[in-house]
């Protein structure tokens, strides 16, 4: 006989405990509640994983920053004015942590502004907070599409551009003999208005990867071809596809401001990671995907 699955109400309590059951500041009635839900909840269990492997790379990329030293006495003045009323902060933050929390803030700024959805300013993250942001952002996602969006992130996003763009014959030579084909047909398959701004062979986390970045005036778009890992597959997650264009599945998802569409070939895994709307993305991919799935069927024969 089935389980019965916790109620949606039961889930939306939890989840507002998780960070508080996480720091051990709960009342020994409600920590024992949030316990009994998480044994039996396999959604909210995964939730709260997130959430510690989030608090760690926190706690890992902020102590790697050099702090001004005249911040606490900042904070400590904006206490003591008079016009200052601090927000109403459950039980038990102290004011001790609403300090704490502020110089946190101040510390990782630029990688709050990432989780809030503002794009993050390379200028302001080390390349330790730029694999945190990129772990953490990856980890709400199914994990074959955190293939392609760590490298989008990874290569394209936080790429320090050269002034000049490599020529059309520079990007089919660093491409390769088998893959420079992959050029003028996504030239061909994508909106008008979108250039090929970069075309090479690149590597994230020990994986290889071909990798077009297509831009247009307000959106970047990445399209990232990988060899499948060892039982990696879209269907093998237990996916449903969002789209069948001419015979192609396409599985779509979403995490921060980043939007990732992905269908597979025998051998490779493809992905279009885009900062499109989720309707946008899913269409340019659909635009793409047969082809480019008879392209990479063709080096696979």
């Amino acid at each position: 006989m089935n389980e019965p699955q916790p109620s949606q109400d039961a889930c939306q309590r939890v989840r507002q405990y998780l960070d508080s059951y996480i720091s051990s500041e709960l009342p020994p009635d409600t920590n024992q509640e949030v316990l009994c839900h998480l044994e039996g909840c396999p959604a909210c269990s995964s939730e709260q994983q997130t959430r510690l492997r989030l608090k760690r790379l926190m706690r890992s990329a902020v102590r790697q920053q050099t702090v001004p030293s005249s911040l606490e006495e900042k904070i400590r003045r904006t206490f003591r004015q008079k016009e200052y009323r601090p927000p109403a902060i459950p039980t038990p933050w102290s004011r001790w942590a609403l300090a704490m929390a502020a110089l946190v803030m101040v510390a990782f700024g630029g990688w709050f502004a990432a989780r809030l959805g503002n794009p993050p300013r390379i200028e302001d993250l080390t390349r330790s907070q730029q694999d945190a942001y990129i772990q953490t952002t990856s980890a709400r996602v199914a994990k074959v599409f955190g293939v392609g969006l760590g490298d989008h992130v990874h290569c394209a996003v936080f790429r320090r551009y050269a002034k000049e763009p490599p020529t059309a014959e520079q990007m089919a030579h660093e491409m390769g003999l088998d893959f420079r084909g992959l050029i003028p047909l996504a030239k061909g398959k994508v909106p008008a208005g979108y250039r090929v701004l970069l075309a090479h062979k690149c590597d994230y986390q020990g994986r290889n990867f071909v990798h077009l970045i297509l831009k247009n005036d307000r959106s970047l778009v990445s399209l990232a071809v990988t060899r499948k890992g060892e039982a990696e597959s879209f269907s093998k997650e237990d996916l449903v596809p969002a789209r069948n264009q001419s015979g192609v599945a396409i599985y779509q998802a979403a995490a921060e401001r980043f939007q990732v569409a992905g269908f597979e070939s025998r051998d490779h895994l493809t992905f279009i990671v885009s900062d499109l709307s989720s309707e946008n993305n899913l269409e340019m991919t659909a635009g793409l995907a047969p082809a480019v799935r008879d392209f990479l069927s063709r080096l696979e024969a």
